[in-house]
């Protein structure tokens, strides 16, 4: 709530009502930051958005559960190259020393990943957008391992104007492995939201 809080915050420099795209993390912290603040958000769109805890168990929470290791919180650069290949159905190529700098960007701040990690799963978006009127759209992969896609029908069983897309032979990231088709998708909800 607090990173919701803060967005709020920096509307006040002048952007007024806009429309939020978010994923994962980044959309349990929009649609809180929607609930808490219905007028200030024009639309959401939504990429596998996290906080909708009462889905099925994904792959990766169940290996949480059962292993007692996170793997969206990586310790070494193989666990960053893991965690690479688990949010993606079929992955963009990324050189390895790519990789690797990337994931040395990652293991510099994983105190606090683990931290805000924590803050979220412990906290169920559910009971709070329940009934929220603001127009979405809701993009799974349909081989998300991250997020079960199942969750798409938690939220549209909560929210009344949100439309879900569920895109075949895509994993956790849409805008990653198919940008070209998530996009069409959010142009056609945006220009539905002008009728």
């Amino acid at each position: 709530m607090r990173i919701a809080r803060f967005l709020l915050a920096f509307l006040a420099l002048g952007l007024a009502r806009p429309h939020v795209g978010a994923s994962s993390m980044g959309g349990h912290v929009a649609l809180t930051w929607a609930a808490l603040y219905p007028r200030e958000v024009a639309s959401l769109w939504l990429l596998a958005p996290g906080g909708l805890w009462s889905a099925p168990a994904s792959e990766a929470r169940r290996m949480i559960e059962r292993e007692g290791r996170n793997p969206l919180l990586p310790q070494s650069e193989e666990d960053f190259a893991r965690l690479a290949a688990l949010v993606a159905h079929d992955a963009p190529y990324v050189p390895r020393p790519l990789l690797d700098a990337m994931a040395h960007r990652r293991l510099a701040h994983c105190e606090l990943e683990r931290r805000i990690f924590g803050q979220l799963v412990a906290d169920s978006v559910e009971a709070r957008i329940r009934g929220l009127a603001t127009p979405a759209l809701a993009v799974w992969g349909e081989r998300d391992r991250v997020i079960h896609p199942a969750a798409a029908e938690v939220l549209r069983g909560l929210m009344p104007q949100v439309r879900v897309a569920l895109m075949p032979e895509v994993g956790h990231l849409p805008m990653i492995e198919r940008p070209a088709d998530a996009a069409a998708e959010y142009l056609r909800f945006r220009a539905s939201l002008a009728n």
